[in-house]
């Protein structure tokens, strides 16, 4: 009787084994990692000789995570906002992938020894950018670094959105350092639309008081708008879209000369002609003198009208 209880016991256990093996084995596969692919989150960093003094990791590190930026609003610009570095200067570079492949400097300058972005701040907070969507590749932070930018009704027709002063589609940028940032918005379609510049991403401060109108004529065109950091003189110059490659074709002003009709004169010996007529067989052909026509002396000719 107890040997039929074991038995029994057994059968139990492997029944259940049976029935759970096939929920495991599934199960299996979805646990494991994916691979990053081409549609994954853009890997920018910042690093330089901060990270370490803000406790935020290791210094010029491109993997270090705690100072990976973001672009949550899909403007092309990663940003990266902290308060935690203390007073002092110091520099840094944007990096994308995690390493050193691909690293930004001042201006944008990817070349391999391009000079560290420099900044100093008094403890409060710093912003960092990198500019993917324009392809400058600009790189700047701030409060060092002014970021002024365009927004106006018309920003969402060049891939931007309209009166958003924290979407840096419309970055204007100084690489030159003469206090006079622009930004070329190219492809503005044909329209009446308005604009402002504000600063810093915010409305706290805008140039000028009253927003600015232009007008784009048919055809669309890009607009160069500028601003003096110094003086807050806002302007724009726009520059029409060049016409169609048909637009600048006309039709011939004269008609292909072999459908003309040519006149001959035959000269008399006072210079008087009588007209006759020949159609030119081609336009490069020396023009025959008709048959009608003796050939004459010209010199002889004046003589006897002279006399």
């Amino acid at each position: 009787m107890e040997r039929q209880r074991r038995i029994g016991i057994v059968l139990i256990i492997v029944l259940l084994v049976s029935a759970l093996a096939p929920a495991v084995s599934s199960a299996a596969p979805a646990a494991a990692p994916s691979a990053q692919g081409e549609d994954d989150p853009l890997l920018v960093t910042f690093p330089g000789n901060w990270p370490s003094a803000a406790g935020l990791g290791n210094d010029w590190a491109p993997d270090n995570l705690n100072i990976q930026a973001n672009d949550d609003n899909n403007d092309g610009v990663w940003k990266f906002v902290t308060d935690a570095i203390p007073a002092g200067s110091y520099e840094f570079k944007a990096t994308v992938g995690g390493t050193w492949d691909e690293a930004y400097g001042v201006n944008g300058n990817g070349a391999p020894g391009s000079p560290n972005v420099p900044f100093t701040t008094d403890g409060g907070t710093v912003h960092f950018y990198y500019d993917r969507g324009s392809g400058d590749n600009f790189v700047a932070s701030r409060p060092v670094y002014t970021i002024p930018a365009v927004v106006g009704d018309f920003v969402s027709e060049i891939g931007g959105a309209d009166w958003s002063p924290d979407n840096l589609r419309t970055w204007m940028k100084d690489p030159d350092g003469d206090d006079v940032y622009t930004f070329v918005a190219q492809n503005v379609p044909e329209g009446d639309w308005q604009y402002k510049v504000a600063i810093n991403e915010s409305w706290d401060v805008s140039y000028p008081q009253e927003n600015i109108h232009f007008s784009v004529p048919a055809g669309g065109a890009s607009v160069t708008f500028s601003y003096n950091g110094v003086t807050h003189e806002v302007s724009q110059v726009i520059s029409p879209a060049a016409p169609p490659d048909e637009d600048l074709v006309r039709p011939a002003i004269q008609k292909p000369i072999q459908d003309n009709v040519m006149y001959s004169r035959c000269p008399t010996a006072c210079g008087t002609a009588t007209p006759a007529t020949t159609r030119a067989p081609r336009p490069a052909a020396r023009w025959p003198r008709p048959a009608s026509c003796p050939p004459t002396s010209r010199s002889t000719t004046a003589a006897t009208c002279k006399a």
